[in-house]
């Protein structure tokens, strides 16, 4: 009869297979995926474009309910992974205190909110009451900006409980507010968002410039929208890693101010990098008939991908169309399709340049 029992000693003596990749971080980061990187920055840029049309809205409701409304201070918390905003006061343009909220004691203490009080128990204009659902949304406004912007409010100066005194020393303010208080500047809010409403909105698109720099760990790439950007990303790039070459061959100790000088002598004298600009069109024609024709002639899309049109079939030339589209205008998530075809239109691109 065979035994089944089993030794586990053997478990202790047999190798075990590592399950790896080479270079994980490297091989799935973005500088190994231009497309992927554009996607991403076309994303930041909307949630950037985002952020400043909700703290537009929230500064033009607080308008309409506080005339001459100037500044807003509000306490940010975050309690992952919602964000909070509570409104605490309004001044105006000559530091009047127009509201604050009545029930927040810090706030109360504010010397002027103390003014406001002593004003109105001599007469003075009674502070109004801010109806529960119109300051809901205000917040609601004020914490989606905060969320997408990932920190696009600036600290409120009441934010300030230790200050240095005259001979040395910390001490407290003469007041202070111990939460997490920020600021919005109403017209500023407001102007910066109409700035944003009037830009076109069909962006001139499809041309993605391409910046390949090598040096001794690698490859860096790089996806921008012009190439005047590209060409200041080589420029950022040398000024980084100028540590490497100050003081050697006749380069100064500080970097030059200038992009294309810090360029120059950067690569000159670090001899075995280089660095390469190289564009990649992606040319989208905004069809007469409705976007979603899937027949490539009823919609009339155009697209040239370099000068290897040809290379590509109808189906395939709707789907770069969309694709440009989208990454362009950050208005949805790239399909793997997508993602195959705009790296294949890449790699023939490169190719033709080569």
């Amino acid at each position: 009869m065979t035994s089944t029992t089993i030794d586990l000693r053997t478990f202790t003596t047999r190798p075990r297979v590592a399950a790896r990749l080479d270079n994980p971080h490297v091989s799935s980061g973005l500088t190994v995926d231009p497309l992927r990187q554009a996607a991403k920055n076309a994303a930041d840029t909307a949630a950037g474009r985002y952020a400043t049309l909700e703290a537009g809205q929230a500064a033009e409701m607080l308008t309409k309910v506080f005339p001459g409304a100037h500044r807003v201070a509000f306490e940010i918390s975050y309690d992952d992974p919602e964000v909070a905003a509570k409104l605490r006061a309004v001044w105006d343009a000559e530091r009047r205190m127009l509201w604050h909220c009545p029930s927040d004691g810090q706030i109360g203490a504010h010397p002027d909110a103390v003014t406001r009080a002593e004003a109105e128990a001599y007469g003075g204009p009674v502070m109004p009451d801010l109806d529960t659902d119109t300051r809901d949304a205000i917040e609601i406004r004020l914490e989606l900006a905060e969320d997408y912007g990932r920190g696009f409010f600036i600290s409120a100066p009441e934010t300030s409980p230790l200050v240095i005194q005259p001979g040395g020393g910390l001490t407290h303010a003469r007041w202070w507010y111990e939460g997490d208080l920020r600021e919005l500047t109403v017209p500023d809010a407001i102007a910066e968002a109409q700035r944003q409403r009037n830009e076109p909105k069909n962006m001139p698109a499809g041309e993605l410039w391409v910046v390949s720099i090598s040096h001794r760990h690698g490859t860096t790439v790089e996806v921008h929208q012009s190439e005047s950007a590209a060409r200041r990303g080589v420029a950022e790039f040398a000024r980084e890693w100028w540590p490497e070459v100050s003081g050697h061959h006749g380069c100064p100790v500080d970097p030059p101010t200038a992009d294309e000088e810090v360029t120059r002598l950067y690569f000159d004298t670090a001899q075995d990098e280089s660095w390469s600009v190289d564009s990649v069109t992606l040319a989208y024609n905004e069809p007469a008939a409705s976007p979603t024709t899937p027949a490539r002639d009823a919609v009339q899309r155009v697209v040239t991908v370099g000068g290897v049109a040809a290379q590509f079939s109808g189906d395939e030339l709707d789907t770069l169309a969309r694709t440009a589209g989208e990454v362009v205008h950050g208005d949805g998530d790239l399909s793997g399709p997508q993602r195959e075809l705009a790296g294949r239109a890449y790699r023939a691109h490169m190719a033709e340049m080569a």
